[in-house]
């Protein structure tokens, strides 16, 4: 698992880098990658020291080196930056990892003042100044001192280096902040960087929808998909799809139901694609052509893509409910969920695991111990969640929903947090929402006990203390597989 952890540090920090050394840095990944433990990888940190000798180089041996020993690298960064005053890269590099922002940012504002020709001196100032507007913004707070001369620091940075991403995206806060629109506009379309284009988009996209200014939408978003499917993360005919799915949100967000209206009547498929359809069925509703909505409802439920939880459960469809055809569409959809129950309950039942539950001993919301071996003859359900899980927020209310009107005696469910370390934050998550399943905390380490890799993850323990059956993410069968698999195990 250490090795993992590494290997996956080192590949992400290669993609920040750039004009790297390759023989050298490349040896260092290789090396760190094989290392088994942390004095392992100290000592391949202190056997490239001597050779790494870039910016780029040393960011990424940084990188490492902070994981496994911060306070070694912030001593030695430190001691090298002593011994060469005048040297830009190691005064930067002592910076990177400042915790006080206010240093950080003098230092930074000190670098490119000494070395205007330094790159990483502009890159780190315009980095915090980014952030240091967006938080005033946010907290509708006073701008910070200085300002101007600090932007002035970054439009010198812009003469030495005007391609730079970094600069031209403070640039367009310092502008879109101000309401000077066009400038904004101007820095912005002057970024390239697919990656700091992507880290900005939420902003972005309401920079769009506050100037109605689709031509910007059209051009950043096209280097942000390009991007992606240069790197094989998405086909050209799904990169097509999300665009279509981003310009029809931004124009509803905008309220332009006419542009919304001119999408779909210039390219009919749309309405089939499940990213876009539900803009169509909203401008439906938005102009009350319900009869219209009805018949691509009813269309829906005779291929199978629709099913009665949807129509019960989409706030979206109750501008429907008082049309006649509304009730005739909702008991066809019963009565076609009914019908399929027997299908429905033969999958659930026919992948059973039968393999013994690994054993653990974890705190409850109050620091109480619960064992899984005081359990022993009874049904249990683990629910494996966390606050930040969108499927899991969906899952958890089935579930709940489950234990208080469905689920019979002898039968224990835990709901427990893990990947992530906010124990308050889930206590509170609970809280507000009154959840009958016990909630528990374990390391992340239980997920390979359990041999889970993404979540929500719910597994059903039998009365022997093996697990028999297991569902990974959300689906709208929860509740109903959790009742057949229950109820088999009871009867046993």
């Amino acid at each position: 698992m250490y090795r993992y952890f590494i290997t996956v540090l080192i590949l992400m920090a290669s993609f920040a880098a750039s004009n790297l050394q390759a023989a050298a840095i490349d040896d260092f990944k290789t090396q760190v990658s094989k290392a088994d433990s942390e004095i392992a990888v100290k000592a391949v940190i202190q056997d490239y020291l001597p050779r790494l000798k870039t910016v780029d180089e040393l960011r990424e041996l940084q990188n490492v080196w902070q994981q496994v020993d911060p306070d070694g690298s912030v001593a030695y960064f430190r001691n090298a930056a002593a011994k060469e005053p005048n040297s830009p890269i190691y005064q930067y590099l002592v910076l990177r990892f400042e915790e006080n922002r206010v240093v950080q940012m003098d230092g930074a504002r000190k670098l490119c003042k000494q070395h205007p020709d330094f790159y990483w001196g502009y890159r780190l100032l315009s980095v915090n100044l980014s952030e240091e507007l967006i938080k005033t913004e946010k907290d509708d707070s006073n701008a910070f001192a200085d300002q101007e001369a600090v932007f002035a620091l970054v439009e010198n940075g812009l003469k030495h280096f005007p391609e730079d991403a970094y600069l031209n995206l403070c640039m367009f806060h310092r502008y879109r902040i101000a309401k000077d629109d066009k400038k904004a506009g101007a820095y912005l379309l002057k970024v390239n960087d697919p990656t700091a284009l992507y880290s900005n988009w939420a902003i972005i996209k309401g920079f769009i929808i506050d100037t109605g200014n689709m031509s910007i939408f059209e051009t950043v978003f096209k280097k942000i998909l390009a991007d992606a499917v240069a790197k094989g993360q998405y086909t050209p005919e799904e990169s097509h799809s999300i665009a279509n799915s981003q310009r029809l949100e931004l124009y509803e967000s905008m309220e332009n139901w006419d542009a919304i209206a001119g999408l779909f009547s210039a390219n009919e498929m749309l309405k089939d694609d499940p990213s876009c359809s539900v803009f169509y069925e909203k401008l439906l509703l938005k102009r009350n052509n319900h009869a219209a909505l009805l018949d691509i409802l009813n269309a829906g439920l005779e291929k199978g893509d629709i099913t009665v939880n949807d129509l019960q459960n989409e706030a979206r469809y109750k501008p429907l409910y008082p049309n006649p055809r509304w009730n005739t569409l909702l008991k066809k959809a019963e009565q076609k969920w009914l019908a399929g129950e027997p299908l429905r309950k033969s999958e659930a039942l026919k992948d059973r695991i039968g393999t013994p539950a690994p054993l653990w001993e974890l705190p409850d919301a109050n620091g109480k111990m619960v064992k899984l071996t005081d359990l022993k003859g009874q049904i249990v359900v683990l629910d494996f969640w966390a606050t930040w899980c969108g499927p899991c927020r969906m899952a958890m209310p089935a579930l709940d929903g489950w234990m208080k009107t469905k689920m019979p005696a002898n039968v224990k469910v835990f709901s427990i947090n893990v990947w992530e370390n906010a124990p308050d934050k889930a206590r509170q998550y609970f809280s507000d929402n009154a959840f009958a399943m016990t909630l528990l905390f374990a390391e992340n380490s239980i997920s390979k006990d359990y041999g889970f890799n993404g979540i929500p993850y719910i597994c059903v323990i039998d009365k022997k203390g093996n697990v028999a059956y297991a569902q990974s993410g959300y689906s709208e069968t929860l509740e109903d597989n959790l009742g057949y698999w229950v109820e088999a195990l009871t009867k046993e």
